[in-house]
């Protein structure tokens, strides 16, 4: 239940500081959609970028395995500004994100 309330708190932010708020719901699901697809696509790209090579193949076979908490233990401790480098990325996906929002309008 926990999970769920913060994944609905995290999606209610996201539709708040996008200024998607009045649109209809089924356009703001495509676009929370296509937000996290990319968002994703850029977070991954970006751990590959700083993740060392030889620690790709640890990465990709935790990746597989699923375990979140594994995963971010293992970054972590791979990539010192990974949190960081997290946010800036959820920061950078808003921004462009609330740009092609603004000319839609």
């Amino acid at each position: 239940m926990t999970n769920e309330i913060s994944a609905e708190n995290v999606i209610g932010n996201i539709i708040e500081e996008l200024g998607i708020g009045d649109l209809p719901v089924e356009a703001q699901d495509r676009i929370i959609s296509q937000f996290t697809e990319n968002l994703v696509k850029s977070i991954a790209l970006a751990i590959m970028e700083r993740l060392p090579e030889d620690k790709r193949g640890e990465f990709e076979k935790l990746s597989e395995a699923g375990e979140q908490e594994k995963i971010n233990q293992f970054l972590t401790a791979q990539i010192p500004d990974y949190q960081n480098l997290v946010q800036n990325e959820v920061n950078s996906a808003k921004e462009e994100f609330k740009k092609i929002v603004e000319s839609l309008s």
